[in-house]
């Protein structure tokens, strides 16, 4: 059985390498160590996606769209019921 989390480990590698830490790190305007501690953390932040897909439809990566945005924190909505619960209450 595949430990997930080391799949997804080695995702952020791969797109790393591919796309360039210090290309990926003067797009999104933050350091290379930045880079580098997502890289170890394992994850990207979700607020780099808009710019990361970007980079990849400019630059012709092929990535597998559903592989690709878990390499993202976004946070996980396990059903509608999740969904409409983290809805903020109509006033009154």
């Amino acid at each position: 059985m595949t430990d997930v989390s080391t799949h997804i480990d080695q995702d952020v590698t791969t797109f790393i390498e591919n796309v360039g830490r210090a290309k990926l790190a003067t797009e999104l305007g933050v350091s290379e160590s930045q880079i580098s501690n997502q890289k170890k953390r394992g994850q990207l932040p979700s607020s780099w996606f808009f710019v990361c897909q970007e980079i990849v439809e400019r630059d012709g990566l092929e990535v597998d769209e559903d592989r690709f945005r878990r390499l993202f924190s976004f946070k996980e909505v396990t059903s509608p019921e999740d969904l409409r619960h983290s809805q903020p209450e109509a006033a009154q």
